[in-house]
């Protein structure tokens, strides 16, 4: 036990054997006397370490509970009043006097300073952020000298380490030198065209020697574009005077237009308009263009009615002069030659002795073609049909002349409405197979797959597709386009459980919007190309002239080529307009439609009732999209009519309606994924009024779309 436990132990065993009452304690404290506690033992528990006092604690505790001295009880109390004045004393540290008088400025600066590493292994960047950041402290107010001093020590180091990693100055090199000096030139108005073509090609090629430095290069790159920019300019004016100077030689130089051939005519509107898709012509100057081009078309036109009026009666003269007669032909001949001879009697300007001889030569085939379908025995007609069915050859061994020959002469036939119905199913049936053979040998010549090949038996395809667990976007196109043709097929053959069933047409539904969605990206793309190829020139599409009124048949583009469908498309009326018309007296009067050539959409398959255009169809108008995109890009004005048309299955009203769904739904895709604008496009629906086949039963050559440009037949606008 330590010294001063010990005389803390000496005083309580002092205190324990002097038997004091309260009132004697209190009375000896008052005079001064020496008591139990007094000021010696105040001062000895003062020198006790916290550890010693509390035991003092506890041994007076011990001591108190066992007896009934008061002075031990005085003593505890002193023990724990001097601990609770050590813990207060504790609690409440003194701060140093210095830091309440530190400002925010110099913390900051301390803590910086504490931070700073030696400026050698600072990288460059870091070494120019705390140069700055040491000049900002410094120019703060509330440093102390001390502070302000070590801040000056660091920043002037910082400096001379970052001046010591600067590179030493290169000199200059001579194409510095040289760019420098054509950055010094004058303005490129104030220079020569050769001049400005010699200082850009300099400027290239000190741009390209890669020996200036990184500001020389970035100046002298802005300095030469300037300058080709200014080129241009110039020499955009100078194909602009250039361009009116030769239109102003090609309109003074202009003859009369009734003293020109259609040749002339055409190529003089040929020149003419290719100088009214330029740009940069006065605006008197394109006003003289387009009156000679509305005088050279007037006298076009007024060239191809008499050429027109000459072409039919040299046609008329060459059928009355063949001397074949009627009993002579077969029934097909026969009927080919009424036709003709009816074909020819409707041209208005016919001479009136060759009218009156076609007239006669018409009645004589009539009469012959009435005693053959008169006589006993067999219809005619039935007779004709098993005539061409006896043809028993496959169509694909015919080439394609003869098996569009077979088709002409089964669609002819098949519209006679003497033939019988046993023979009109027989021969529907060969045509559905020549058609299918024709649109397959047409389909693989342009690049394209027929739509209607068969794929497969219905539970290897199903099969096939279940397997395929390929991601839509992860399929090129045209394998997407099989993918949704094959598992539309499967769905629709039948025969699969309910839960392969709603796979399949999960499969279906996201392919089809995949491929709607590539389609409407190809449109875009084609839109764009459609511009570049606007802006410089390039559509080489011309709207045919009215030469000469000549009948042309529809053509069904499955069995055409690009060609022949172009032809279509854009070829003059078929015989003489007497008036314009509005879109509403068009639709009021079907008999109109002759007067343009149409081509038949029946590459697009409706089903019965059926409607809408599926996505995987919109090939199928690709050709007629991409030539009606191409018409209105240089004819903006030009207006196409879609037609539709059903079978006789069903009544008069619905048929009606539903061919002007049909209508709308084709318009629709053209429109959404073809660049053509709505202004271009009308719809009418005909319902069963003209039907290819005349059959009252469901016939897929019945239901179809027709397009055909109406232009020549609306009033302008």
């Amino acid at each position: 036990m330590t010294k001063r436990i010990q005389l803390a132990a000496m005083a309580l065993a002092a205190a324990l054997a002097i038997s004091v009452s309260p009132s004697a304690f209190a009375d000896s404290h008052n005079q001064g006397a020496s008591t139990v506690v007094d000021a010696k033992f105040m001062n000895q528990l003062k020198e006790l370490s916290d550890k010693d006092l509390r035991q003092l604690i506890v041994r007076l505790k011990a001591r108190a509970s066992s007896t009934a001295d008061p002075g031990v009880r005085q003593q505890l109390q002193a023990a724990r009043l001097e601990r609770r004045k050590r813990r207060a004393a504790k609690s409440t540290p003194s701060q140093p006097a210095t830091a309440a008088k530190l400002t925010k400025t110099e913390l900051r600066a301390r803590k910086f300073l504490r931070g700073a590493s030696p400026a050698k292994s600072l990288r460059t960047k870091a070494l120019e952020d705390r140069i700055k950041a040491t000049h900002d402290l410094l120019g703060g107010n509330g440093l102390q000298d001390k502070t302000r001093t070590r801040l000056s020590n660091l920043i002037s180091g910082d400096r001379t380490e970052l001046k010591s990693r600067q590179p030493a100055a290169q000199p200059v090199s001579a194409s510095e030198r040289q760019a420098l000096e054509l950055l010094k030139g004058p303005q490129a108005s104030t220079l020569r065209t050769s001049a400005l073509q010699q200082r850009i090609q300099s400027g290239r090629d000190l741009l390209a020697s890669g020996k200036l430095t990184s500001g020389t290069h970035t100046k002298l790159k802005r300095y030469v574009a300037a300058d080709e920019a200014a080129l241009q300019a110039r020499e955009t004016e100078q194909r602009a005077a250039d361009l009116e100077r030769r239109a102003r030689r090609h309109l003074d130089g202009a003859a009369a237009s009734s003293e020109l051939r259609a040749s002339a005519l055409r190529e003089r509107i040929r020149l003419s308009n290719e100088f009214l898709s330029a740009e940069g012509l006065r605006r008197s100057t394109r006003r003289g263009l387009t009156n000679l081009v509305d005088s050279d078309r007037a006298a076009l036109d007024r060239l191809g009615q008499q050429t027109a009026t000459s072409s039919a009666e040299r046609r008329a003269r060459a059928l009355l002069e063949s001397g074949v007669a009627p009993d002579k032909l077969n029934g097909l001949a026969l009927r080919e030659r009424i036709k003709d001879t009816r074909s020819l009697l409707q041209e208005p300007e016919m001479n009136r002795r060759t009218r009156l001889r076609l007239q006669a030569s018409l009645d004589r085939d009539l009469a012959e073609l009435n005693s053959r379908t008169a006589g006993g025995g067999t219809n005619y007609a039935d007779q004709q049909a098993q005539s061409l069915l006896n043809d028993t050859r496959r169509p694909a061994d015919l080439s394609e002349t003869a098996l569009r020959q077979r088709l002409r002469e089964t669609r002819d036939l098949l519209q006679d409405k003497q033939l019988s119905p046993r023979y009109s199913r027989r021969l529907r049936s060969r045509l559905s197979a020549d058609r299918q053979e024709l649109r397959r040998l047409i389909a693989r010549r342009s690049g394209g797959t027929s739509i209607e090949v068969v794929i497969g038996s219905g539970n290897n395809s199903a099969v096939a597709l279940l397997a395929d667990r390929r991601q839509s976007s992860a399929l090129p196109t045209g394998e997407l386009t099989d993918r949704v043709r094959r598992t539309q097929r499967t769905i629709d053959r039948g025969g699969l459980s309910s839960y392969n069933r709603s796979v399949l047409q999960d499969m279906l539904v996201s392919d089809r919007r995949e491929l709607r969605r590539r389609l409407r990206a190809r449109r875009d793309r084609r839109r764009a190309e459609l511009d570049r190829k606007r802006r410089n020139n390039q559509i080489n599409i011309v709207i045919a002239p009215q030469v000469e009124y000549a009948p042309r048949n529809d053509v069904a583009a499955a069995e055409a080529d690009d060609g022949t469908i172009e032809r279509q498309l854009v070829a003059p009326p078929t015989r003489e307009i007497d008036r314009r018309y509005s879109i509403d007296e068009l639709r009021r009067r079907p008999d109109l439609r002759h007067y343009m050539p149409a081509v038949e959409v029946d590459s697009i398959r409706f089903g019965t009732n059926e409607h809408f255009v599926r996505a995987e169809e919109i090939d199928e108008l690709e050709r007629i999209g991409s030539i009606i995109e191409r018409v209105v890009a240089t004819n903006p004005g030009e207006v196409f009519m879609v037609e539709g048309h059903t079978d006789a299955v069903g009544s008069d009203g619905y048929n009606l309606a539903l061919s002007t769904r049909r209508a709308e739904a084709v318009k629709e895709a053209l429109l959404e994924f073809f660049v053509i604008e709505p202004e271009n496009l009308a719809t009418i629906g005909y319902g069963e009024q003209f039907l290819k086949i005349p059959t009252p039963d469901a016939e897929q050559e019945n239901r179809r779309v027709s397009v055909r440009r109406i232009t020549p037949l609306l009033a302008r606008r």
